[in-house]
């Protein structure tokens, strides 16, 4: 099964999802038929069709997010509007046992990260849920994957969120509980520690 059938409407662009490292961004145009098109999906549909799993257990947002497609991640992402329905899309593990973000962590792609964590604007529990998630074989958060890869922005960016109250924050940072290897977040968390005003014990 591909998922041209159903993102046919979005032109050549999504004709070879399947092979994500050709595809290019969406211009000008092309960005504002995506926008007009996804507004007259009923959200349903929309939902059921993001979920729906391709090639080795990928949704359109795995491939997407492994195509480095940070604007049409963001316009998806924000089109699921009930928390339950958008956390069961983004937190869908592919055969490898990794969620879009995962992908997109191990890339390092910033913009692709921002715009799966970004696309829950207000919703700082969706946010948490998410970033707490972890990888099947590994056991991996996305700042275990982040630290593994030395993405050390992406730690920055998580640590200083406008999306986690503290106590998420804290949480987060304690699921690293191997200090040597994933030294770098516990290091990063302590520079911030003061600034975060954050009252907890390494």
């Amino acid at each position: 099964m591909e998922p041209e059938g159903f993102f046919g409407w979005i032109g050549s662009w999504l004709n070879n999802l399947k092979y994500p490292d050709t595809i290019r961004p969406l211009n000008s145009g092309e960005h504002s038929k995506f926008i007009e098109k996804l507004d007259a999906i009923p959200i349903d549909r929309l939902f059921a069709e993001l979920t729906k799993c391709y090639q080795q257990g990928n949704t359109v947002l795995h491939i997407v997010a492994k195509a480095g497609q940070s604007q049409a991640l963001n316009d998806l992402v924000k089109r699921l509007p009930v928390k339950e329905e958008c956390l069961e899309a983004l937190k869908k593990r592919n055969f490898k046992g990794l969620s879009p973000l995962h992908i997109a962590v191990e890339k390092g792609d910033m913009y692709t990260v921002q715009a799966l964590v970004d696309g829950v604007p207000k919703r700082s529990n969706v946010a948490f849920e998410l970033l707490k998630q972890k990888t099947v074989s590994e056991g991996y958060t996305a700042l275990h994957l982040a630290s593994a890869n030395g993405n050390f922005k992406f730690i920055e960016y998580i640590l200083t969120s406008k999306y986690l109250t503290f106590q998420q924050l804290d949480e987060l940072v304690h699921t690293c509980d191997d200090r040597q290897q994933h030294q770098d977040i516990w290091q990063q968390r302590l520079r911030l520690e003061t600034y975060l005003k954050l009252d907890t014990n390494p």
